[in-house]
């Protein structure tokens, strides 16, 4: 069997640690401030009660209040800010976290992630099926075994076994780290294409399934002045270099 790493992202791509620091940073920020909103959401029985309270002295003709400056109006402002202000931060610190994980892969590499997982998700509802997700692996290099599948479905994916755009993106965000180089890779279609510089459908299709084969036939750029061959030099420095 032919182990052939298609990856679609050099090493030189993988998440820094740096950034790895700053999610992590950014995620503490985002748990705490969830925390809070169950306290601040607490507080608006105290804020109508209030608000029952300044209604009597309305009521009452009372105007001036010795024991504040503060008035009902204010105190409903001031909360109204708090607790927009809370969601508003958690809101950008989502977006923040999720730009920040995305951040070792441009923006060429992540549209190549939603073609990938597009051309396998045949309804396209952003969820895809166990032999789905296979095939969709399997076109980007990443060979599993049963075993290693199911291990990465309960990480990424749901119980019944299917796997959303989000599990996916993940993995193959974990992946790029992967230690192979843009020469193994070469080399590797090198052999499957008996050392010629280009493969053809016929060295393909005993490697992948009908679905995997498919996408690679799309993918892969025409070898000039040879019929029905393709360039993988071409696709690899394309995957590396963008």
């Amino acid at each position: 069997a032919y182990e052939i790493r298609l990856s679609l992202v050099g090493s030189e791509m993988c998440i820094r640690d740096r950034y790895q620091r700053r999610v992590r940073e950014a995620e503490v920020e985002l748990a705490t401030l969830k925390e809070k909103i169950p306290v601040v959401e607490g507080s608006r029985g105290q804020l109508e009660a209030l608000r029952g309270v300044y209604n009597q002295l309305l009521g009452a003709r009372v105007s001036d209040n010795k024991h504040t400056n503060l008035t009902f109006p204010n105190v409903e402002v001031k909360w109204n800010q708090l607790n927009n202000s809370i969601h508003k931060k958690i809101t950008l610190l989502e977006a923040q976290i999720s730009a920040k994980k995305a951040s070792g892969v441009s923006a060429e590499q992540a549209q190549e992630f939603k073609e990938c997982f597009a051309h396998f998700d045949r309804d396209q509802n952003g969820i895809i099926s166990r032999d789905e997700f296979k095939a969709c692996l399997n076109s980007v290099g990443e060979f599993l075994s049963d075993e290693q599948l199911d291990l990465v479905i309960k990480e990424y994916g749901s119980s019944d076994g299917t796997v959303a755009y989000e599990g996916f993106q993940s993995f193959m965000l974990k992946r790029v780290s992967d230690n192979d180089t843009e020469n193994d890779i070469v080399e590797a279609f090198r052999v499957l294409a008996g050392d010629k510089p280009y493969v053809t459908e016929v060295q393909l299709r005993p490697v992948f399934d009908n679905d995997t084969l498919a996408y690679l036939l799309k993918s892969l750029p025409p070898y000039p002045g040879v019929q029905g061959a393709y360039d993988f030099n071409a696709w690899v420095n394309s995957a590396y270099h963008k």
